[in-house]
């Protein structure tokens, strides 16, 4: 995973077209979501999150759970804790795949 996905939405749709079909199928069968934080989430923070790169994706997220970060000015960069960033994402997978 390398391009900024703009949407979480967009950023399940980049997941699953990476993924083969037995992998999509583990992680239908997970319990919940937070399973996947060591694996594919350490993908998606290490892509998406740590670089500070993906923006619109940020906005996206924050849009969506207010509670989880904000603001980039100045010297101020927060951006949110990037488990709690990638944990969404990876909850919006799940969630489609199980639905």
């Amino acid at each position: 995973m390398t391009d900024c996905p703009e949407t979480i939405e967009e950023a399940v749709e980049m997941i699953l077209a990476s993924l083969s079909k037995t992998d999509i199928a583990a992680i239908r069968n997970l319990e919940r979501a937070s399973m996947l934080h060591l694996s594919l989430g350490a993908e998606i923070r290490n892509s998406w999150i740590h670089h500070q790169e993906c923006l619109t994706l940020y906005e996206d997220i924050w849009a969506k759970h207010n509670h989880l970060g904000g603001w980039l000015e100045d010297d101020d960069d927060y951006i949110g804790d990037p488990d709690e960033l990638s944990a969404v994402i990876l909850e919006a997978l799940w969630q489609r795949l199980r639905n």
